[in-house]
């Protein structure tokens, strides 16, 4: 448009939540979200501000903010990884221990993944008989504090399943080690 490229692209978002309370102020908590992103016309790829990306204090607390994916890619840079289709899935079991101090036992999974073939990355790429494979799993634990306003929110999570590794090392979960760990500080809750 007079002579300036843009960017054309479709963007739909599926983010369901279910809340079942019980007894006693505990709260089981699921939510699926799912997200694609489709370039048309004069685009031939998703900016990269509206890519998908995974890991963080609200998505995979396992992994650093967008450090997940694409699918089963390997890389040692410090390249952010984002994709154009996403799935994540997310467990939390939230209780009261002290007052307005709560915890939570949560279980996150999820990856992102590019559409089109990539011949340089081919394992980054959508695959159906593949990607149930390529889920990156972590589970952790947490605490809250409720201030009436707002929530505090501090979570220690360990990889469980790493979809950057060889097929038959995937499953990575150590206990012990403080390194073992990814630590993640939040305001509110993650979903």
């Amino acid at each position: 448009m007079f002579g300036v490229i843009y960017a054309q692209y479709i963007r739909p978002d599926i983010d369901y939540r279910y809340y079942t309370n019980s007894k006693f102020n505990r709260t089981f908590v699921s939510r699926i979200y799912a997200g694609i992103g489709l370039p048309y016309g004069n685009s031939v790829a998703l900016p990269f501000e509206k890519s998908y990306f995974a890991g963080g204090p609200n998505d995979l607390r396992a992994w650093r903010s967008r450090s997940v994916g694409p699918g089963s890619s390997k890389t040692n840079s410090n390249f952010e990884r984002n994709g154009e289709f996403k799935i994540s899935l997310n467990f939390e079991y939230r209780f009261d221990i002290f007052k307005n101090l709560k915890g939570a036992v949560f279980t996150d999974l999820g990856n992102v993944w590019l559409l089109r073939n990539n011949e340089t990355r081919p394992e980054a790429v959508l695959k159906f008989n593949r990607f149930y494979n390529e889920f990156a799993i972590g589970s952790g634990i947490g605490a809250r504090y409720d201030f009436n306003f707002f929530v505090i929110r501090v979570d220690a999570a360990a990889q469980i399943k790493d979809p950057a590794q060889d097929v038959g090392e995937r499953w990575v979960f150590k206990v012990g080690a403080i390194n073992d760990y990814i630590f993640n500080l939040g305001i509110g809750y993650p979903f």
